[in-house]
């Protein structure tokens, strides 16, 4: 297994592996991805995934609060 880098949120690996039927490759392929997914978990792996934070602005705030307020008003 050939490891090509780190992505944002990602450790990126190549596999290569022989197939009998190539027309198979994406459910093979999402076959593969599961079982590494599973090996991490057995082994208690965990990954850290970045955090975002989004801050909005009080004009946009105050829109989307107006907006709220008016779809309860008109459901009632």
């Amino acid at each position: 297994m050939l490891q090509l880098g780190f992505g944002s949120s990602a450790l990126e690996f190549e596999a290569s592996v022989r197939m009998r039927d190539p027309g198979n490759h994406r459910i093979a392929g999402s076959k593969l991805r599961e079982c590494i997914w599973l090996a991490f978990k057995e082994q208690q792996l965990t990954f850290a995934y970045p955090q975002v934070d989004v801050h909005v602005d009080h004009p946009l705030a105050e829109s989307l609060r107006l907006l709220s307020d008016r779809k309860a008003s008109t459901a009632a």
